[in-house]
């Protein structure tokens, strides 16, 4: 598994609904997330929550 290092920064985000629903529709991209595609179909919107730089990465290859 993955681990942060020192220098490694969590980003807080908070999606918006509209933003989660396409994400959560898109899990099944992320099977090489470790765990990423859990995390992000267990999130109802409600707080913000943290991802490492590899997580955004993920995300961003999701929505493209």
């Amino acid at each position: 598994m993955l681990k942060p290092g020192k220098n490694d920064i969590k980003v807080n985000i908070k999606f918006e609904h509209e933003e989660l629903e396409l994400l959560q529709e898109n899990t099944w991209q992320m099977a090489e997330s470790f765990g990423l595609d859990r995390r992000i179909g267990n999130l109802t919107g409600k707080r913000k929550v943290g991802f490492y730089m590899w997580d955004l990465e993920c995300l961003e290859m999701v929505v493209d």
